[in-house]
């Protein structure tokens, strides 16, 4: 499912880009506060999980059972 989404998400970039024009240089320069975002909520996402005692699954989860 995720490369589907990346793929979509990949698409709709994609189709914006000619509308930019010559404004490229704008959306380039906002780029570093994307990046220091995701610095810093990968951080506080495992803050979140160490406060709340949160661990990661060792298997999967099983499949509901289905009903007869």
């Amino acid at each position: 499912m995720v490369p589907l989404m990346a793929a979509t998400l990949l698409t709709v970039v994609a189709s914006q880009v000619p509308q930019l024009g010559d404004s490229l240089a704008d959306v380039a320069a906002v780029v570093p506060f994307y990046v220091v975002f995701l610095v810093v909520m990968a951080f506080a996402g495992r803050a979140v999980a160490r406060l709340f005692r949160l661990v990661p699954a060792t298997e999967p989860a099983a499949p509901e059972p289905t009903a007869h």
